[in-house]
C-alpha cells in the first residue's frame, strides 16, 4: 500500500478529455476528477495555525503578540539573509519567542544573498545608510532582491509542510510588511502583492486552497500600532524596527539615523507613548525628523483600532475582552 490508512484526498476541479478519431470523425469525451491523496501523522483537522513572518520590527513582532492573544496556535518564521542588523533581530525574535512561549523557525538565505553580490544598503556594509533624511526618509537603496517573496514562498513551504503532516484544516501566513504605512513605499508590501502570491501558491502546492494571509494591520497607521500595542501591554524594547541596530551584552540599541528608526519614533510621539528602546548616533549634526513637531493625535479609542484590524469578529471580540482584563488590573 502506498499510502497509511490515515490519508486525506483532496479533489480537485473536474476537466474534460476529448478523443478525435481522424478516420471517421468521431469524437469521444471523457471526464476526469483529479485528485491528490497525502498521508498524515497525526490529525488536526479542525486546527488552524499561523506563520508570522517575523523580522523582529514592531509590525510583525506586535502581528505575533496579537494573534497570540486571540488564542491561535502561533509560529515565528526569522530569516538571516545576511542583513546588517541580523544579530539585533534574531536576539529580539528569540527574546519574543521565550517571553510568550512561541515556536520558532529560524531559516538561513544568507549565501543566496551573497552570491547576488548585492549592493543594498541592508546587505553590503560598505554601503553608506543613506535613508532618514527629512526629504529621503524611505529609498529604495534598502531594496533586497525579492525579498518579501522569498520569504513567502520559504513561508508557503513550512504550510504546506504542516498541512500534510498534521491535516491542519488552514495555515495562515502574516507579517508585518502588509501594512498600511508600508504599502506606498514598496510594491511587495501590497495587498495586490499578497494576493497574487495567494494565487501561485494554489498551484505551487498541493494545498493551496487551505493557506491563507492575514494582513493584520493592513487598515491601521503606525501610531496607532504603538497604540494597541501600549493598551495590551505590549514589549517595544523587544523590537527593532531599524537599518544599522547594534547588540552590546543583551541589549539592544537602534540607531537614530535611518528612515526605519526615525518613522517608529515619530509614530510613538504621533501616539502619545512612551517609547522605551535604546538608541544610538552616528551622525551627531544629522537633522532630526522629529523636528517636523509630530502631533499627538487626540486620543482613540482603541476599540475602534481593533475593529478595523483585519481578524474574524470573534477573535476581535476576545482582544476587547483581553484588553478590558488589562485595564482592570492597571485600576
Amino acid at each position: 500500500k502506498l499510502f497509511s490508512v490515515n490519508s486525506v484526498v483532496e479533489y480537485q476541479k473536474p476537466y474534460s478529455i476529448r478523443e478525435i478519431d481522424l478516420q471517421s470523425g468521431e469524437i469521444k469525451e471523457y471526464e476526469y476528477t483529479p485528485y491528490f491523496r497525502y498521508p498524515v501523522q497525526t490529525k488536526e483537522k479542525d486546527k488552524e495555525c499561523v506563520l508570522v513572518i517575523c523580522s523582529g520590527g514592531i509590525d510583525s513582532s506586535l502581528t505575533a503578540y496579537v494573534l497570540k492573544l486571540v488564542g491561535y496556535d502561533v509560529r515565528l518564521v526569522h530569516f538571516d539573509y545576511g542583513q546588517r542588523g541580523e544579530e539585533a533581530e534574531r536576539l529580539a525574535v528569540q527574546k519574543l519567542s521565550k517571553k510568550f512561549g512561541i515556536p520558532l523557525y529560524l531559516i538561513k538565505e544568507k549565501d543566496y544573498y551573497k552570491s547576488l553580490d548585492s549592493k543594498s544598503m541592508l546587505l553590503d556594509k560598505k554601503v553608506e545608510v543613506s535613508t532618514g533624511k527629512v526629504d529621503d526618509i524611505k529609498s529604495t537603496i534598502a531594496w533586497v532582491p525579492v525579498r518579501n517573496l522569498l520569504f513567502l514562498v520559504k513561508t508557503l513551504g513550512i504550510a504546506e509542510t504542516l498541512i500534510l503532516k498534521n491535516g491542519y484544516k488552514k495555515v495562515w501566513i502574516a507579517g508585518g510588511f502588509a501594512q498600511l504605512s508600508e504599502e506606498g513605499f514598496y510594491p511587495d508590501n501590497s495587498e495586490r502583492f499578497i494576493n497574487s502570491f495567494l494565487e501561485v501558491a494554489k498551484f505551487g502546492s498541493l494545498v493551496g486552497k487551505k493557506i491563507g494571509f492575514l494582513p493584520v494591520f493592513k487598515d491601521i497607521m503606525k501610531y496607532e500600532e504603538w497604540i494597541l500595542g501600549s493598551a495590551l501591554n505590549f514589549p517595544f524594547e523587544y523590537t527593532v524596527s531599524c537599518d544599522n541596530p547594534i547588540v552590546k551584552g543583551d541589549k539592544i540599541f537602534l540607531c537614530t539615523d535611518c528612515g526605519s528608526t526615525r518613522l517608529s519614533m515619530f509614530a510613538a510621539k504621533m501616539a502619545g507613548v512612551k517609547d522605551p528602546r535604546k538608541f544610538y548616533t552616528i551622525k551627531k549634526d544629522s537633522k532630526d525628523l522629529l523636528e517636523l513637531k509630530a502631533k499627538t493625535v487626540k486620543e482613540r479609542d482603541v476599540n475602534e483600532i481593533i475593529d478595523r484590524l483585519v481578524l474574524p469578529e470573534e477573535k476581535k471580540h476576545k482582544l476587547k475582552k483581553v484588553l478590558k482584563e488589562m485595564e482592570a488590573r492597571k485600576c
